[in-house]
């Protein structure tokens, strides 16, 4: 009898424990629920591309190098659950309903609830000012609101944008402004609309950025890497020893690379596209179509060189080129679709709950490199306070009516302008030719938008 019992007590008190233990993973984290993983729209698993940076700037691990991340850039947290990444229910047929996520918290710029993604449009949702509200989906996937839905005056931004017309000579395309991922206002000119296509000129390097930035979150190349490692005999203009950072930033036709900024819109440029064919092992465009257009849902034509290779040039077929001198036409683009640029870029790389860009990528794209160039990222134009070299450095010096957290693409001089405004939550996108004091002097006609 009293062995029975005893046996008894010891199944009682196993039971106990498995009841009140939670399992835990190898670094002793709880796995996230399959409930909070399917709300978010994401998996309870991520990779460590799609990890958060943590406060400061350390230098470079051993796991940093060989994904891509130098020693200035942030090192990836290692507890980010699919909660974190928002998410967004499908309420109805073109339109979606957006419920916040445990876990949605400062995004790369510093921003508390950044805006959720809806799984069915592919775009990013509203912020907290309307959680509950429903935005229609346009067919491109954009949801669409009012300006004054996000607290911005329409009046107001229809006075910006006869500004624009103004200092342009009548000659303005569009303007396209995001709020919080929501598209809240869009005028047309010169009979165009929403799926006008654009010439965007060197706005294409910012493009281009994006798909190094893809490559270096698939842990395919690092920024680091000597550019011979993956193009034996680049284009003679590519000074010896130059990294690819040396290529992004502008820097590698100077003896030696990284000394100074010479801008350049063909071949030093346009060695990135070989790089990342090298690195993929597939062809640039295909790259493009498959990692970029296909999640963006993109309609731009980017073209390629055809079978056989662009006669009388390096590049193979299907290459494509990053700056707007080379053997290709100029990328064509509507408005709405370079939108989609900016807001994958201020969303800290996140789109439709999927990571493509790595944050720290980001936080290095988008901050200078080099203490003689204030105003460069990674192919992006930076609004910040420092020395400007350089041919357009007095064009695209710092605005101090501007946010400093500004970085833009420029191309066709003001032809197109891509701006990203982090702390604004605020993409604004303009197309047509402009003078208005320099390439980036229209800023300044926004600083009434900006809070």
């Amino acid at each position: 009898m009293h062995k029975r019992q005893g046996i008894w007590l010891l199944i009682l008190n196993l039971a106990l424990a498995a009841c009140s233990s939670t399992p835990t993973s190898g670094d002793g984290a709880a796995p996230a629920s399959a409930n909070v993983a399917d709300e978010a729209g994401g998996r309870a698993e991520v990779s460590s591309s799609q990890m958060e940076p943590t406060a400061g700037k350390p230098a470079a691990t051993k796991a940093q190098a060989s994904a891509g991340v130098p020693a200035m850039m942030t090192k990836p947290s290692q507890a980010t659950t699919a909660a974190g990444s928002g998410g967004a229910v499908p309420s109805s047929a073109g339109s979606v309903s957006v419920t916040p996520v445990a876990g949605m918290g400062a995004s790369a710029a510093g921003m508390d609830g950044a805006a959720g993604m809806p799984s069915a449009a592919g775009m990013p949702s509203a912020g907290s000012m309307a959680m509950s509200k429903q935005w229609p989906i346009a067919a491109d996937g954009w949801p669409t609101a009012t300006a004054a839905d996000f607290g911005l005056d329409e009046a107001q931004i229809d006075s910006i944008a006869g500004q624009l017309q103004q200092a342009s000579g009548n000659t303005r395309a569009g303007l396209v402004i995001v709020k919080e991922g929501v598209l809240v206002y869009e005028k047309y000119y010169q009979g165009g609309d929403e799926k006008t296509m654009h010439q965007v000129f060197s706005c294409t390097k910012s493009w281009g950025s994006t798909l190094i930035g893809i490559a270096v979150t698939k842990g395919l190349l690092n920024v680091e890497d000597p550019v011979t490692k993956w193009v034996p005999t680049p284009a003679a203009e590519v000074g010896t020893g130059a990294l690819v950072k040396h290529l992004l930033t502008q820097t590698a036709q100077t003896t030696p690379p990284g000394t100074a900024f010479a801008y350049n819109s063909g071949s030093i440029v346009n060695t990135l596209p070989e790089v990342l064919e090298a690195a993929s092992m597939m062809t640039s465009h295909a790259f493009f179509e498959t990692f970029l257009a296909k999640p963006l849902q993109l309609s731009m034509v980017w073209p390629p060189c055809a079978a056989g290779g662009c006669p009388g040039t390096r590049y193979k077929a299907d290459y494509i080129q990053f700056g707007d001198q080379g053997p290709n036409g100029v990328l064509q683009s509507t408005i709405r679709d370079q939108a989609k640029l900016g807001w994958l870029w201020l969303n800290d790389g996140m789109w439709n709950g999927e990571r493509l860009l790595d944050s720290a990528y980001i936080h290095a794209a988008t901050e200078p490199t080099f203490d003689f160039q204030s105003i460069y990222g990674y192919l992006w134009w930076l609004n910040r306070e420092g020395k400007s070299t350089g041919p357009l450095g007095a064009d695209l010096a710092y605005d101090p009516k501007v946010p400093n957290d500004l970085y833009h693409a420029v191309g066709g001089i003001g032809n197109c302008s891509i701006g990203v405004l982090p702390t604004q939550r605020m993409v604004v996108v303009h197309v047509g030719d402009l003078d208005t004091g320099g390439l980036g002097g229209h800023w300044n006609l926004f600083a009434p938008l900006f809070k």
